[in-house]
């Protein structure tokens, strides 16, 4: 019985020790900052943009990190070694490319974000929610 226990407690150590570590203390700091829903071009307003902030002191790796609209196809990923330092925002636009705000779009052909209401939501690398924003018109 006493190795039983022991077996179980050792399993909770190391799962709490797997959670511990797979809780980036970064993404607290990540946050949606805005959500450009109106973009000007028309038809494929792909001005619209997400704005991602690190809140932080020390950088934010978002390697892996997704952003989510609401549509299995709205779903953009941030590419490996893609560092926020504190302070700095990156967007993401529907599809525009703007090297100054970090170069990320979401390269679609139609409006990511609706003009009548929405959430963003943005997860980390292993899965967890970081923040999300939700609008209405």
């Amino acid at each position: 019985m006493n190795d039983f226990l022991f077996g179980i407690f050792l399993m909770l150590v190391i799962l709490g020790v797997y959670s511990w570590l797979s809780t980036s203390p970064a993404s607290a700091q990540v946050a949606i900052a805005e959500i450009n829903y109106k973009g000007k071009v028309k038809g494929s307003e792909s001005d619209e943009y997400i704005e991602i902030v690190n809140n932080g002191s020390t950088p934010a790796d978002l390697s892996g990190w997704r952003i989510e609209a609401g549509n299995v196809d709205q779903v953009f990923y941030f590419p490996a070694r893609t560092i926020l330092n504190p302070g700095d925002r990156i967007r993401v636009y529907t599809n525009e490319i703007h090297p100054e705000w970090g170069g990320f779009s979401f390269a679609s052909n139609q409006p990511i974000w609706n003009n009548k209401g929405d959430e963003g939501l943005l997860y980390d690398a292993a899965g967890n929610l970081v923040a999300s924003q939700r609008y209405s018109s």
